[in-house]
């Protein structure tokens, strides 16, 4: 016999936050610690981390990521012309980062041609006004 829960939904209702993490360095590959303890982080640094680790990421390359990250390899390998490949990376882009439920828009797309890449810049604009520069390359 199974036991019987009692679900209150007054208990549930928790006020949605920015975000909460804990700090991650991408050059390392570790999260940080302070004295032994994880570094939590929250607000606009946590979207910032979530952002990089969403550019980072590719989408559908390994089974865990199917709902997180950005098709961004599958672009490249396309060849496609040079002005369509750009408007396909801001398209791709803004899918990606315009889910998290704080973007408010990606706008101000930059493109750079580097040796062997491109460096896509932009403006994350965060729906409680704030908004910060992004950048990665493809």
């Amino acid at each position: 016999m199974l036991p019987e829960l009692t679900y209150n939904s007054s208990e549930t209702n928790e006020t949605q936050t920015v975000g909460k993490s804990f700090l991650f360095d991408f050059d390392t590959g570790e999260f940080v610690l302070r004295d032994g303890k994880f570094i939590k982080i929250e607000g606009a640094a946590a979207i910032k981390q979530w952002v990089h680790s969403t550019l980072q990421t590719e989408k559908y390359k390994y089974l865990i990521y199917q709902n997180h990250g950005i098709e961004l390899e599958s672009l490249v390998e396309r060849q496609l012309p040079y002005k369509l490949f750009t408007s396909e990376a801001e398209r791709a882009i803004r899918e990606a980062l315009e889910i998290h439920d704080n973007i408010k828009s990606v706008t101000d797309f930059g493109f750079e041609r580097l040796q062997s890449s491109l460096k896509v810049t932009f403006t994350v604009n965060l729906t409680d006004g704030l908004s910060f520069g992004g950048d990665t390359l493809v």
